[in-house]
């Protein structure tokens, strides 16, 4: 009878540790996908203060173009570090509640992302003036990379309805910054990114029957590959060799921490 009882305990012991080690990655994941809905509220604010600056005029009349150079530069940044949330997930999908809170965030960006194509395009002659066009058109384009890269992560990562539910804004944000970018010079931005976004740089919107599967951007920073495809690792070698507009070439081996890099008061270095 003890040894039956032994037996016994044993076997529910047993049990109840593997529902824990079960449980595990799920609490995990509820604890990753908080720090990854965390980083997607950022970008919503970012957003929203690039709409404000947007609007906003300094002392000559015209927005601050160098303060939101700034923004654009942190916007990268803070999808990199999303980005690295969600390859930290494994092949686990991200909890209900933390998808439910990226749609928000995604839908709140959408609403005014716009803004930052009418902010390239009232900065135009300002950008040309002073010598910052093409750092304007690097720092765009490593958004464009990054956010390409980041959706296609997050919609591996969340169920076929939360896909469906984000997609409009996906689009909708990439194309404000191919349109963006193509306000600028329409050679810095693939034919493909162009035609995804139906005459990006007319201010079309994207087609809803589209899949951002299609989206074929191809045009990175001259020098992007060689920081990793890491927007944190080559604004940090940009603004430290002070080659943000041409050719950055990061050595080799080089690791940096997504999101780490301050961006300098200074950002287009005037």
């Amino acid at each position: 009878m003890k040894l039956l009882n032994f037996f016994t305990l044993f076997t529910a012991v047993i049990m109840v540790m593997a529902i824990s080690t079960m449980a595990m990655p799920h609490t995990l994941d509820k604890r990753n996908g908080a720090s990854i809905a965390g980083s997607f509220v950022t970008i919503s604010q970012l957003i929203a203060q690039l709409d404000q600056a947007q609007q906003a005029a300094g002392q000559t009349g015209t927005p601050d173009f160098s303060k939101a150079s700034g923004f654009l530069v942190q916007l990268a940044q803070t999808a990199e570090a999303a980005d690295a949330g969600l390859n930290g997930l494994g092949n686990n999908k991200l909890d209900d509640g933390s998808a439910h809170s990226i749609k928000s965030s995604l839908q709140s960006s959408a609403s005014s992302v716009r803004s930052i194509t009418a902010l390239i395009q009232k900065g135009k002659e300002w950008f040309a003036k002073n010598n910052a066009t093409q750092k304007v058109i690097q720092i765009l384009q490593a958004n464009i990379a990054q956010f390409h890269q980041l959706f296609a992560n997050l919609n591996a990562h969340v169920t076929s309805n939360y896909v469906q539910a984000y997609a409009h804004s996906e689009k909708r944000f990439i194309c404000a910054m191919v349109d963006a970018v193509a306000a600028l010079d329409k050679n810095a931005v693939s034919g493909g990114a162009v035609s995804f976004c139906n005459n990006g740089g007319d201010g079309g919107e994207p087609d809803d029957a589209s899949s951002l599967d299609a989206f074929n951007n191809g045009i990175t920073p001259s020098g992007f590959e060689t920081c990793n495809n890491s927007p944190t690792m080559f604004f940090q070698e940009a603004y430290n060799s002070k080659t943000l507009g041409k050719t950055t070439q990061c050595t080799s081996g080089q690791n940096v921490v997504p999101n780490s890099f301050g961006v300098p008061i200074n950002p287009l270095l005037l």
